[in-house]
């Protein structure tokens, strides 16, 4: 008898609530009213409507969509969640404290208030400091090998402000983000940086890099790893980018690849003309990456064709023995 199917492992209750959750994401009819649903729910102030209050409602969502998306409340819920991912044959998890910032245009161009008196203290007090305490909390709920996800803009507009000017980042950011980063080293567990909207990736690049080059030393083995969005057209030729620089600089460097999560939001010139194209250029990253062979996709988009070989430190196998979506890349050896 072979091995069992993903779809075999997985508990009932788990494959029903996937199913509707999925169907209705993908959906252009069923998704807007549920997003607007979800909107007046969370803005309630109808007792009836309001979770907090009708413990009916609360358990109906807290076992549908919450279930689908989120860990738990405390952390005896999420230390549950990750014992039965990995009693389902997981070898790890990715954690994230769910905070982010999403801009408009006109939100962009008001940024540049918090740097400074009072503003700025308030920035520290009600956006710097809650989100290094949750993230502290998060990396501390992981296990030696887990990862957790890191979002930069989880702290608040003068994260926001110095990422999109590509600025240095306050004192008070810098050591939460380095008190992070050491305690995720002294339990084993890696972080993973995660990319957002276009006009802040220069600069997150440039902080990932920068702690790249501090914590990744080790051959072949990665605590940081940066995210590279497939749908962006700029992205074969960041990632050579990096890899040449992790090669001269004598770092490991840490790749997630996910296809990308802000179209909506992305200046549509940036994105590739169709779904194809992200695939043609996920799927091409992907097997360079794991071939060790430089070609491919990036030849077409650099113009260069170079060769190349890295180690790869193990990845996260799932149930089924296959590969997570993310992808560690060694230092590279050009030739």
């Amino acid at each position: 008898m072979g091995p069992p199917t993903p779809l075999s492992i997985l508990p009932l209750n788990v494959i029903v609530r996937s199913l509707l959750t999925s169907t209705i994401s993908s959906s252009p009819i069923l998704l807007p009213p549920s997003l607007w649903l979800m909107s007046v729910l969370a803005h309630a102030t109808n007792p009836l409507l309001n979770p907090d209050k009708n413990s009916l409602l609360r358990f109906f969502l807290k076992n549908t969509f919450y279930a689908q998306f989120c860990a738990g409340e405390t952390p005896a819920e999420v230390g549950r969640t990750i014992k039965g991912l990995k009693d389902l044959g997981f070898s790890g998890v990715i954690l994230g404290y769910a905070k982010e910032v999403v801009l408009t245009d006109a939100q962009k161009t008001e940024l540049g208030a918090c740097s400074q008196g009072k503003i700025a203290e308030e920035c520290v007090r009600n956006e710097i400091t809650p989100w290094a305490t949750g993230t502290l909390k998060t990396v501390q709920l992981a296990e030696p090998g887990d990862f957790v996800a890191l979002k930069f803009t989880g702290a608040g507009r003068q994260a926001l402000y110095s990422l999109a000017e590509r600025l240095p980042r306050s004192a008070v950011l810098t050591d939460a983000i380095n008190s992070i980063c050491s305690l995720a080293s002294d339990r084993g567990v890696r972080l993973l940086f995660d990319a957002e909207q276009a006009f802040l990736q220069p600069g997150i690049d440039d902080w990932t890099m920068e702690y790249m080059r501090k914590y990744n030393t080790d051959p072949g083995q990665a605590l940081i790893y940066g995210t590279y969005q497939a749908y962006l057209k700029s992205t074969p030729e960041t990632l050579s980018r990096h890899l040449r620089v992790a090669k001269e600089e004598g770092f490991t460097l840490g790749v997630k690849l996910v296809r990308g999560a802000y179209i909506g939001t992305e200046p549509r010139h940036l994105v590739h003309d169709t779904k194809e194209g992200t695939d043609a250029c996920y799927d091409g990253i992907a097997e360079s990456l794991l071939k060790k062979q430089w070609g491919g996709t990036f030849c077409r988009v650099t113009s260069e064709c170079l060769p190349s070989a890295w180690s790869l430190p193990p990845t996260m196998p799932s149930p089924s023995g296959g590969l997570e979506k993310f992808v560690s890349t060694g230092k590279p050896v050009l030739r």
